[in-house]
Parts: structure tokens; C-alpha cells; sequence
């Protein structure tokens, strides 16, 4: 079968990288992918996979079409002869698996790093303020740089509470006493015995931006009579 004409093959190929792009579209963003744009990687993802497929029918293709199958009146390698036909290119050779793997590099660079041109870049989150729960299970409020009283050997729980909704990672210290990080921006406090005061500092940063934020407030701790 003689090569189709190069508008053929060439609006085969767009339709093909279309229906790749929306078939992937939906799975971005991924925990492996969190900072680029979908559309990015999906695109990058679709012309993955076109050139693996130009690859696979170019090397096996011929070891394939000699497989005697027929479906109805059309014979298998008659099939595979017609998309090979379709292929952009037409030859297995050093120059097209050159350009194959360069379309696969910069498609990963583009697509599923984070030096690619369309990457996301969060600002840092901004915290503002503090929910704390005592053990009897009141709830504080309060403001970095401000200060709350607990009784000494009162656990209590400790929350950032970040602006906008987007996925943070908190890391809490402590001046003194221990430390139990919970889920998000979530601890658990425990006051060291025999001191009467602490801070706590939270470095907060989202998924996909730069710089972080650093907050926290202090603890008097009340000692209790034996």
C-alpha cells in the first residue's frame, strides 16, 4: 500500500493526540505531578504515547502483520499496513528514533517536572491564627506572637489555620515539652514538667510553592500544687 497523503496522516495524528489529551486530562493533577498544569501534562502525556506507538508499529510492525488473522474480509496485516500508513513517519531508522526519543524528553520536561515552563507556583500559605483545644475540649483562638495559659500536664491540641484551602505541610517545634504531629497543620502539645514556659513555632509550606512561612505563639505553663 502506497503512503496516504501527508494531510491524511497528519490530521490522523491531531485526532489521535486529542483524544489522548482528554482521556489524560482528568487523571492531573497526581501525587507524582502535583506541580504542573493538567493541561501540560496531559498534552505531554498524549504525545508520549503517540510516539511510543509510532515506535512500536515501525520496530514490530512487520513481525505483527505477519500474523494470518481475518476479520470478516479484511486481513489482519492488511490492517496493520493501513496504520502504518498513517504514521507520520514511514522509516525505522537513526534520525527517527532520534527525533522519537528528543519528543519524549522534552514532552517529560514540559510536562512532569518542575522545571517545566508551565509549572505552579503556590504563594506561601498564610496562617491566620491558631485553634487550640484543651483537654476538656474548650477551643482557643489565638494570634501569632500571642500567648495562652495551660496547667501543667494538660495536653492540648494545636492547629494551624491556613487562608486558602490548599494542600500545606506543617512542621511544629517546641521550645520545650513534646511534640505528636497530627494530620495537615495539627499537633499535639505536652508541656514539660518543671517549666513554666514554652513556645511553639509552625513552618508551613504548600505543595508547589518556594518559601515558607514561619508563626507561633507562646505557652505559660501553670504549676499545680502537689
Amino acid at each position: 500500500m502506497r503512503n496516504l497523503n501527508i494531510w491524511i496522516r497528519l490530521f490522523f495524528n491531531v485526532v489521535l493526540w486529542v483524544v489522548l489529551y482528554f482521556l489524560w486530562l482528568p487523571q492531573f493533577p497526581t501525587p507524582y505531578v502535583p506541580c504542573v498544569i493538567p493541561q501540560a501534562s496531559a498534552a505531554s502525556l498524549g504525545t508520549i504515547c503517540i510516539v511510543i506507538f509510532h515506535l512500536f508499529l515501525q520496530t514490530f510492525g512487520p513481525l505483527v502483520g505477519r500474523i494470518n488473522i481475518r476479520f470478516a474480509v479484511v486481513a489482519f496485516d492488511d490492517i496493520i499496513d493501513l496504520i502504518k500508513n498513517l504514521l507520520l513517519w514511514s522509516k525505522s531508522d537513526t534520525l527517527s528514533w532520534g527525533i522519537a526519543l528528543l519528543l519524549i524528553a522534552v514532552s517529560v520536561y514540559v510536562g512532569h517536572t518542575s522545571l517545566s515552563p508551565f509549572s505552579i507556583k503556590n504563594p506561601p500559605p498564610n496562617i491566620l491564627d491558631f485553634s487550640i483545644t484543651n483537654t476538656d475540649e474548650t477551643i482557643i483562638r489565638t494570634r501569632a506572637g500571642d500567648s495562652i495559659d495551660i496547667v501543667q500536664n494538660e495536653i492540648i491540641f494545636v492547629e494551624a489555620m491556613v487562608a486558602d484551602k490548599i494542600d500545606t505541610v506543617c512542621e511544629w517545634m517546641a521550645t520545650s515539652g513534646t511534640l505528636a504531629n497530627g494530620d495537615g497543620c495539627a499537633t499535639r502539645y505536652s508541656p514539660q514538667t518543671g517549666i513554666d514556659r514554652a513556645s511553639l513555632t509552625v513552618l508551613a509550606k504548600t505543595v508547589c510553592s518556594e518559601s515558607m512561612t514561619f508563626s507561633g505563639f507562646s505557652i505559660n505553663i501553670i504549676q499545680t500544687q502537689p
